[in-house]
């Protein structure tokens, strides 16, 4: 059988204080129009475009769901289908760009690789030894059929290409072995260096540092102005391992403190900057901790004001296994590049700069560890400190086009997975197998992602986000955005999030709605228990044409999606098969600012358990279209209250039809509203068959200009069978061919 593997996941990313010269913070702002292309979505998640993700979501006049074409992989002969890794998707979205890798194994080399006969171009991996090839087909517009042929290799033709690639990579190649001497070696194969910091130390740019032989790291390698790349040598890969006795580094800005294995930078003036490539190499922190405080060092020379303490930076923990500082490096982790078990603040931190995750690359953990907060800092707010999360952001790019970040294969990692203070995380690959700590920086506000001071966040086609877990209370959840855009791109996917809350929204800046949630992907299987699934305060929810809810359950008193205060919502795509007793949409203004929410051509609110939409608390709903369909509850069940006046219902098209309760249920008070203008409301109520009930208050008639309340109106047209309303004088039948109707209880005039 064709030998498949999951494509991998995640980048790693490191950051510095903003005090740092070069230090580039902040993001691009918020482009307020979205880019329709679907050539310019591909091009900003292939890294050929410029800009936030955010910016580039596509969003179809018609709103049609997104077309996806099947790819099948074939690999011949058919008896060397168990001889070669073939890692791709086996879909596709329609104009996007179908990325895969071929890794055959030793002894075997691709021959060819085509796509419906047309041959592909390979980019060869490294060496073009038992690497990976990689192959495109641009802007799909048919369902593909790749076929890979394999040829098994002459042992003399192994050896002749490695010797020659040996000869070829001679002139650049550094070479480092546990066995070695950094005193009398000279880097060569037969002569390496002992320690990777004086291999990185005498590397040109450009150069491949071969490691022979598991190391123990007891320095750090820190270098500028030069581009290295780091893998295992011949038997590898092999593991690199911070010492339990780690030297402390000295800089201008910080004096001494602890630092990462590795630390990429640039020159003073910026001009040249630093970038690193890891492949088929393993970096373990072993979680060891060098310090006692989860804090970030300030860079002001030795010391950092926290709290009412003053701590000395070397009794500070050290901010990762990679670190970038001086706002420009660059980082790409490779197939077979892992960093696991971070032990400090963050496995990676970038500040400013790019990070590449590529396909095959994982920031784990492999060990299971309680994280905690280290030594308590008098007058602090514990929320203050603690470990950052795997990867951290201050500025600068996280392109992740791959990879898995999060808990190894059933692991689970205790902890965030990206912290982004600035910046921007365009996340194309899996974070998986996280929960929840208090012991984190902001404890549990963003398992997954915490989103702060403008940042960015993007889940991509390719994104997927599984197994998390934490604690329900206060504003926990798996998902933390504050002033900042958070994405979800069709064909992404987030399931199994359990316990609390996938995602809790702020945008109280000013209350001027300049951020947004746009969720146009799949969200699925989550038990969020006590409660909601989304709680966002103020903001602009988008749910996209192509976004789908399903198979949740949550038993909070504010539904399934719960909008709290100001929020605006607008609903055009799919919530089916949920459990939640208090409704799938719950709309709420509990101390001000106003509820708007509006229902597109493209909602199915459709077969789930529980009522489709409750209106409570002043808030205003207006249905364009779609559909409220064979709900166990109400359809729409409208709160009007006289301490929350103004709740409204506008009802301009679509279908509420065959749900258990009635289609719609108004509780007239508090100057509440329902009208009945377009579409159409039939076959609600079971057995009781009651479209509409709309009981109590004192209806007001419009007069001039201002409008009416406590009355239900029902346009010509709109009611199926039944025709049945229930008001507080008791049945209503309207008749076939009935002309517009207002209903509500004549207020008397003494």
């Amino acid at each position: 059988m064709l030998r498949r593997k999951a494509a991998a996941l995640l980048a790693a990313v490191m950051v510095v204080n903003s005090t740092i010269p070069g230090f580039a913070a902040g993001n691009t702002g918020y482009a307020a129009e979205r880019v329709t292309s679907v050539e310019k979505l591909a091009e900003a998640e292939t890294g050929q475009g410029a800009g936030s993700l955010h910016d580039l979501v596509k969003q179809s006049d018609s709103n049609a769901e997104a077309i996806q074409y099947e790819i099948r992989y074939t690999v011949l002969p058919e008896e060397f289908e168990d001889k070669v890794d073939v890692d791709g998707p086996s879909k596709v979205i329609k104009g996007e760009t179908l990325k895969f890798t071929v890794k055959p194994d030793k002894g075997y080399e691709v021959e060819s690789v085509t796509a419906d006969s047309e041959e592909l171009e390979g980019k060869k991996g490294f060496l073009g030894l038992g690497r990976s090839m990689k192959y495109e087909v641009e802007d799909v517009s048919e369902a593909l059929e790749i076929t890979i042929v394999l040829e098994e290799q002459e042992l003399a033709a192994q050896t002749k290409l490695s010797a020659k690639t040996e000869v070829e990579s001679a002139s650049d190649a550094v070479y480092v072995s546990q066995k070695g001497d950094d005193e009398k070696g000279d880097g060569t194969e037969k002569n390496p260096y002992q320690s990777l910091a004086k291999a990185v130390s005498e590397a040109d740019s450009g150069d491949t540092i071969y490691v022979m032989s598991d190391l123990t790291m007891t320095e750090s390698a820190r270098f500028y102005n030069k581009s290295i790349t780091i893998t295992s040598g011949d038997g590898g890969p092999y593991t690199v391992t911070r010492g339990t006795e780690f030297d402390p580094l000295s800089d201008p800005a910080r004096a001494w403190y602890n630092p990462a294995m590795l630390e990429v930078g640039n020159s003073d003036d910026g001009a040249t900057a630093a970038s690193l490539t890891l492949m088929d190499i393993v970096f373990d922190d072993n979680h060891s901790v060098m310090g006692e405080y989860y804090v970030q060092a300030a860079s002001k020379g030795g010391g950092t004001d926290f709290g009412t303490e003053k701590l000395d930076n070397l009794d500070i923990v050290q901010d990762a296994i990679i670190a970038t500082y001086t706002g420009a490096g660059s980082i790409t982790l490779g197939d077979g590049a892992v960093l696991k078990n971070y032990g400090g603040m963050s496995a990676v931190r970038l500040s400013g700069g790019t990070m590449t995750m590529e396909e095959g690359s994982q920031i784990i953990d492999d060990v299971e560890v309680e994280r905690t907060k280290g030594t308590a800092i008098t007058g602090a707010n514990t929320g203050y400190y603690g470990p950052a999360g795997a990867v951290w952001i201050q500025g600068g790019t996280l392109n992740m086009d791959g990879g898995v970040i999060g808990g190894a294969e059933d692991v689970i990692m205790n902890g965030r997975a990206v912290y982004v203070d600035s910046g921007t995380a365009n996340i194309g690959g899996t974070i998986q197998n996280l929960k929840g700590t208090d012991a984190a920086w902001w404890g549990q506000n963003g398992v997954v992602v915490h989103l702060r001071a403008g940042a960015e966040a993007t889940l991509t086609s390719t994104g997927k986000i599984t197994n998390v877990t934490g604690t329900n209370a206060g504003n926990n959840c798996a998902i933390w955005t504050q002033f900042c855009n958070f994405t979800t791109i069709a064909g992404s996917e987030i399931s199994k999030v359990d316990g609390f809350q996938l995602l809790h929204f702020d945008d109280l800046d000013n209350n001027n709605y300049s951020h947004e949630v746009y969720l146009d992907g799949t969200i699925s299987g989550c038990d969020t228990d006590d409660a909601c699934l989304l709680r966002p305060w103020y903001g602009q929810i988008t749910f996209g044409p192509n976004s789908v809810i399903e198979n949740c359950t949550s038993d909070c008193a504010g539904g399934l999606i719960y909008s709290n205060n100001g929020s605006h919502y607008t609903f055009a795509g799919t919530i089916r098969n949920n459990t939640a007793p208090n409704g799938m949409i719950y709309l709420a203004n509990q101390s001000g600012g106003g509820v708007i929410a509006t229902i597109e051509e493209t909602a199915h609110i459709v077969d789930n358990t529980g009522p489709g939409i409750i209106v409570n608390n002043s808030s205003n709903v207006t249905m364009n279209g779609g559909e409220i369909a064979r709900n166990s509850g109400y359809g729409v069940q409208v709160k009007g209250k006289a301490n929350w006046q103004g709740v409204k219902f506008i009802m301009n098209g679509g279908t509420i039809a065959d749900n258990g309760s009635a289609g719609i249920s108004h509780t007239v008070a508090g100057k509440s509203l329902v009208e009945i203008n377009g579409g159409t409301i039939s076959g609600n109520g079971g057995s009781v068959g009651r479209q509409i009930s709309a009981m109590g208050g004192y209806a007001v008639a419009e007069q001039g200009e201002e409008a009416g309340y406590e009355y239900t109106h029902v346009a010509a047209n709109t009611m199926g069978e039944p025709r049945t309303i229930y008001v507080s004088a008791g049945t209503v039948e309207l008749p076939e061919g009935y002309e517009d109707v207002n209903l509500g209880v004549v207020r008397q005039i003494k």
